[in-house]
């Protein structure tokens, strides 16, 4: 019986031609557009901060804009943009979650490209599908929420940085911008260089140094013009924005469970600091550490399980595989591409281990989602050959 259902969904599986997969990212793309109108189109988690400073940027004026972004505490690429959409369309929120979807389309169609070298076609597609199909990307494309843009973003650098070209300058260069580019819309992605950088050296010897440079120079260049920006307005350094020291205290305090808190219930002083204080803040949560060793630790430790815990049903048919996978990946991935394996294991353990010293929250792991599923499709089909093999079936 067993070996029959292994066999049925083998067959499953090696029958998604180009074809096929092409018809079913229409119909799902077709469903998606039926859910905007007739699901729930409620705004969406913290939605309203992005909408306010929205509306503060029009508000705001000319370049530089030194009164929105509530002094810079907030990214700036998603509300920016947010801004101009609504200069040019209004309040329009049908329109606003077909772009959303359009802009699916393109992250499922662009990591499909990249992920194709990396677990193979058919993988690849499968994944892609699954990923589009997702509670979470169901429920994203209406909200008014920087996760897509940034997955956009982050796998048109995956793009370039795994493509093989024969051009790597090029190639490098734009990995940097478009990382850059998506770490304005939210800095944890910059989690995510040591992994770059060490797929850059272990490809590029003996000119390591040299594209690891590239990498890293054009993803500042992309920062920069904002960096720029915030000294004008505020007359001091700050590379992106000013929430990193909020963000840090709220997963280290008295009242800590591992995601966002509300100032309000912090312990006097940090209840009535401005939230841009990013040295008091700072300072509260590494003074907290000190007297709370061991309970640090279990904050710590609860954010992993925060950031990868199972939110959705469908999340736990591939969360799961992708745990086996990723620590096995240079095996699952094959000789050909140990680099890309050992880049793809420090590229999530950096975005964990962000997270875990500051907040986390489950669909932090939006822009991670098209790499989380591939590895799991993977995992699955690996998995689906040996128990063929076992069973005698070929």
């Amino acid at each position: 019986m067993a070996a029959k259902i292994l066999r049925f969904l083998r067959r499953v599986y090696h029958g998604l031609t180009l074809r096929r997969y092409w018809l079913v990212l229409g119909l799902s793309t077709l469903a998606h557009v039926i859910f905007t109108f007739v699901g729930n189109t409620a705004s969406g988690i913290d939605s309203h901060i992005y909408l306010r400073v929205a509306h503060q940027i029009q508000d705001a004026g000319s370049w530089p804009a030194c009164g929105a972004l509530e002094g810079s505490y907030w990214p700036p690429l998603y509300p920016l943009l947010l801004a101009q959409f609504f200069r040019l369309f209004g309040e329009a929120s049908q329109l606003y979650y077909l772009l959303n979807i359009a802009a699916l389309v393109l992250i499922t169609v662009i990591s499909e490209r990249y992920m194709r070298r990396l677990v193979g076609e058919l993988s690849s597609r499968w994944a892609g599908l699954f990923v589009f199909n997702s509670m979470l990307m169901y429920y994203f494309t209406m909200y008014y929420k920087y996760e897509l843009i940034t997955c956009l973003l982050v796998a048109l650098s995956l793009y370039f940085l795994f493509r093989d070209s024969n051009r790597p300058l090029i190639a490098l260069s734009l990995a940097g911008v478009f990382l850059g580019l998506a770490a304005l819309a939210t800095g944890r992605v910059l989690a995510l260089l040591p992994g770059m950088v060490y797929l850059v050296a272990m490809t590029h010897r003996p000119r390591a140094v040299k594209y690891s440079v590239i990498l890293l120079l054009a993803t500042s260049a992309a920062i920069g013009p904002w960096t720029v920006r915030n000294w004008i307005c505020h007359d001091r350094l700050i590379l992106l924005s000013t929430n990193a020291g909020f963000n840090f205290y709220s997963g280290f305090n008295e009242v800590a469970n591992g995601t966002y808190q509300e100032p309000e219930l912090f312990e006097p002083p940090y209840d009535t600091l401005s939230l841009r204080n990013q040295s008091a803040f700072l300072q509260g949560g590494l003074d907290y550490i000190c007297r709370n060793p061991g309970r640090s630790i279990m904050l710590t430790l609860s954010k992993t399980n925060l950031l990868w815990r199972v939110h959705y049903a469908d999340s736990a048919l591939f969360y799961p595989f992708f745990w086996i996978g990723i620590f096995i990946l240079p095996r699952l991935l094959g000789s050909g591409l140990q680099r890309q394996a050992r880049s793809i294991q420090l590229m999530i353990a950096g975005y964990t281990v962000f997270h875990m010293l500051f907040i986390a929250r489950y669909y932090y792991l939006v822009p991670l989602l098209p790499l989380i599923y591939a590895v799991a499709v993977a995992t699955q089909h690996r998995l689906g050959r040996s128990l063929l093999s076992r069973y005698g079936t070929h």
